[in-house]
């Protein structure tokens, strides 16, 4: 079955998106998504999102540094607060001037972009350097052969059905790739009560 906290994630997402008139928006959601990834984080994650995740997660960002190159990926842990976690979190997917007018996000006093932008630069999809915990998995969305077809663009705004399409193609794809590649993960503990609840 599906866990209720992905259908109340999908919900909400939809219930902003509405909200903000994305679907008849002409500008889509160019200069409006990072406030309304921000407020759908919020609502979603607990309290002490911070504090659960600060030894279980890393987040993945480019760092815009001067330098040679200017661009280097790394990745931000040890999340003092829900916020800081969501402004990494927020770097992690900040496509520049289009998620809200601004070239970069900052985050502990430096500045970042998307995690992948590296990636997209070199026109080669995501990899797993060796230092980087293990075992992991690639979660790339050109292998999806199904959602491919559908030539959705990158940051194209959809209909709301196409929307809820690609929720249920997403789900799809996932179960199957994890039923071919199990992960053998232990956490190191079970998931907080905090995590229920929402």
């Amino acid at each position: 079955p599906k866990p209720q906290f992905q259908d109340r994630a999908f919900d909400s997402a939809q219930d902003i998106a509405e909200k903000n008139g994305v679907w008849t928006r002409k500008e889509g959601l160019a200069g409006i998504w990072g406030p309304m990834i921000h407020e759908w984080l919020d609502e979603l994650l607990p309290e002490d999102a911070a504090q659960i995740c600060s030894e279980n997660v890393e987040v993945s960002v480019t760092n815009m540094r001067v330098g040679v190159p200017p661009f280097k990926r790394q990745s931000l842990n040890n999340f003092e607060t829900k916020e800081e976690l969501i402004q990494a979190c927020m770097a992690s997917v900040h496509i520049p001037w289009f998620l809200d007018g601004q070239v970069s996000r900052k985050v502990r006093g430096k500045l970042y972009v998307d995690g992948s932008m590296t990636f997209v630069l070199r026109r080669k999809p995501w990899h797993v350097k060796s230092h980087e915990q293990m075992p992991a998995m690639l979660v790339y969305h050109r292998y999806d052969e199904d959602l491919m077809q559908k030539k959705w663009g990158f940051i194209e705004t959809i209909s709301l059905e196409s929307f809820a399409e690609m929720y249920e193609m997403g789900e799809k794809y996932m179960t199957d790739k994890l039923a071919n590649e199990p992960l053998d993960i232990e956490f190191p503990c079970e998931l907080p009560e905090s995590w229920d609840s929402i």
